[in-house]
């Protein structure tokens, strides 16, 4: 196995506040005298740009691909990887997941008569991802008419244009955090 890694993010006492990180991947096991065979690529690819005082805007990509006799199983999901939905709720050999985030500070520390309260952080968030297995059929997305889970508010039909099937995404939301303690408005 190969990777390639670059780090350049500077963390503060409620994570990242500045900075990008990388990391792309190679594993390759040839299939040799009977052995099962496996290839995989991976990338992850972060950025941090702070906003002034500790708000941040934060962008992570992340991908795989795992092919050969015995594929390597990802999963994903979940706070700070997809957010909105369960922890690993995505699984399979071949897959990927992108997000945007906004975070930002809502009480940085307060004084009560039982003892100071904070951090208290914002964020808003989108994502988009999916993932499948080897050999499972798979539509990330359509423009074919009549294919959609969503239907038109106002005339109630199915809705068109270009449309989710197999994909998932969350449409901005907000989320509120205290160590311990998380509010998600979506």
């Amino acid at each position: 196995s190969v990777n390639l890694v670059q780090e350049t993010t500077r963390f503060r006492e409620f994570g990242p506040l500045s900075g990008s990180t990388f990391s792309i991947g190679l594993q390759a096991s040839p299939g040799v005298q009977g052995l099962s065979s496996r290839f995989t690529v991976e990338g992850d690819f972060r950025k941090y740009i702070r906003l002034g005082g500790s708000a941040v805007f934060a962008a992570r990509a992340r991908g795989f691909h795992s092919n050969g006799d015995q594929p390597d199983y990802f999963a994903f999901g979940g706070n700070m990887e997809l957010r909105g939905y369960q922890y690993y709720s995505f699984q399979g050999n071949q897959g990927f997941f992108a997000n945007l985030e906004f975070r930002f500070p809502i009480i940085d520390l307060m004084a009560t008569p039982l003892g100071v309260l904070g951090p208290v952080r914002g964020t808003l968030f989108g994502g988009i991802g999916g993932a499948k297995n080897k050999g499972q059929p798979y539509k990330f997305w359509t423009k074919d008419p009549g294919v959609s889970y969503v239907n038109d508010p106002i005339s109630g039909e199915p809705a068109t244009g270009l449309r989710l099937v197999a994909g998932r995404a969350l449409v901005p939301a907000f989320e509120a955090r205290h160590p311990g303690t998380t509010v998600r408005v979506q």
